[in-house]
């Protein structure tokens, strides 16, 4: 599975297929997809700039779209997905402006402010560029402004940054990417 600026696309070895949000939905929709995860039932979800979407792989088919009607419908970024984490049944969408909380069990969905994530803000909105999840309750998020560790469970967060004291200090700000290795260390890629 691959995203693409025409959908996201499986390719078996043999063929490709491509999977368009414009061939299913018409409303809004947009194929330029910049995230792809598989949940806990197997299916895929994909991020594009105008909400998440999930696959069923029996029926081969897009089969959901979550979009973030809490936002304010002038911003554009709320509902822009750049990374997509899988927790059990629950999915987690960044965004150019703030988190997306999915339960697929219940179909609710909550919105977190970027500065509910991030109380020390300096930007006017927080873009989530990646995350993962530690199997032990949380989420490392990866962004411009710090790497914030978040309890799934109480949905308090923790930056790490150059600002921040004792051991939240980190000699960076800008986090892209992050890892763990098979020792359950945290890898994180920055920009310097």
């Amino acid at each position: 599975w691959f995203s693409t600026k025409n959908g996201v696309c499986r390719y078996d070895g043999y063929n490709t297929k491509v999977f368009r949000p414009t061939d299913h939905f018409s409303h809004d929709v947009v194929d330029l997809s910049q995230c792809v995860e598989t949940d806990a039932d197997g299916n895929v979800v994909f991020g594009t700039n105008n909400g998440f979407y999930f696959i069923d792989i029996e029926t081969d088919s897009l089969s959901k779209r979550v979009i973030n009607d809490f936002a304010d419908s002038s911003d554009s970024y709320s509902n822009n997905i750049f990374s997509i984490c899988v927790e059990n049944n629950i999915i987690w969408a960044g965004t150019g402006n703030g988190l997306l909380r999915y339960d697929k069990k219940q179909g609710t969905l909550k919105y977190f402010k970027s500065r509910e994530i991030y109380r020390g803000l300096k930007a006017s909105r927080l873009w989530i560029k990646n995350m993962i999840y530690d199997g032990k309750n949380f989420i490392w998020l990866a962004t411009p402004e710090a790497l914030i560790k978040l309890d799934v469970r109480s949905f308090i967060t923790e930056p790490f940054n150059a600002s921040g004291p004792g051991k939240q200090f980190v000699n960076n700000n800008y986090f892209s990417s992050l890892a763990f290795d098979k020792k359950g260390r945290l890898w994180a890629g920055t920009i310097r």
